[in-house]
């Protein structure tokens, strides 16, 4: 029975990661592209753009329970995305209690980084940069580390990075982990264009850090970075997709904690 369950799995699983895909309007305002790149691992890149200024988005960050020791659950990726009704799921920053044992769905645990959702904060500001936007879905030129209380306070949703790897359009090579730069594993990132108004989101299969931060900051971004990666990596699209299945993108096997999520909303 266990076999049959894990072949079902990965079946499914190569269902839903599609193949090479020009850029697409999934969702008013919201294209998808995904596409083999350059690198050591030969990485698959699945990128998200979201325009910030399209009256038919909202983007959201995962409510923290302030009022809890440990402010968030783990629970599958794609259960949070069909129990929001989302139209893209991205995860978010790491959290702690980590490793295989305490990465149940159900258990409560703490964000690493900072997390800003609906104006309430969780997570450590002291080692953070901040990714975020207010309340009008105005993007929010980072700042340096720690995120200063007044960033944090005008955030209505935001996502904290231990390194801001792309800043004013370049990569800093001083903001790279050097444990974790080599390794080919899965990543998640995040990318702004503040004055476009432009969001955008990745989740590269098996890359090296510069790999998907080259490719992020040549997709536009001006400010960006790493989220929580490797097993966690997370980016999938909704039911409603055009052109996609539902369900499309990439997935790892970790329950999440906090997660970025874009609803596509009717408009008048």
């Amino acid at each position: 029975m266990a076999a049959v369950t894990v072949a079902l799995f990965f079946a499914r699983r190569a269902v839903l990661e599609p193949g090479e895909t020009a850029d697409t309007e999934v969702f008013p305002g919201i294209t998808y592209r995904m596409e083999q790149i350059a690198g050591r691992g030969s990485p698959f890149a699945h990128s998200v753009t979201v325009d910030m200024n399209h009256p038919g988005v909202r983007v959201s960050v995962s409510n923290p329970d302030t009022e809890a020791e440990r402010p968030f659950r783990l629970a599958p990726a794609e259960w949070k995305l069909r129990r929001g009704g989302y139209a893209v799921l991205l995860n978010g920053a790491r959290y702690k209690p980590a490793g295989y044992m305490n990465s149940l769905p159900g258990r409560a645990v703490e964000s690493v980084e900072l997390v800003v959702g609906d104006g309430a904060a969780a997570g450590h500001r002291s080692i953070s940069h901040l990714i975020g936007w207010d309340a009008e879905g105005r993007l929010l030129v980072p700042t340096n580390r720690p995120a200063p209380e007044e960033a944090v306070a005008d955030a209505a949703h935001g996502i904290g990075l231990l390194s801001l790897l792309i800043r004013g359009g370049e990569i800093d090579p001083d903001a790279a982990d050097p444990y974790f730069a080599e390794r080919v594993i899965n990543r998640t990132f995040i990318g702004i264009d503040p004055e476009a108004g432009i969001l955008m989101l990745f989740a590269f299969a098996k890359a090296q850090e510069f790999e998907a931060a080259r490719y992020v900051r040549d997709r536009g971004a001006v400010y960006g970075g790493q989220l929580d990666s490797g097993t966690s990596s997370h980016l999938i699209l909704g039911r409603g997709a055009d052109g996609l299945p539902a369900y499309s993108g990439l997935r790892g096997w970790r329950p999440i904690a906090s997660y970025i999520a874009v609803e596509s909303v009717q408009t008048p």
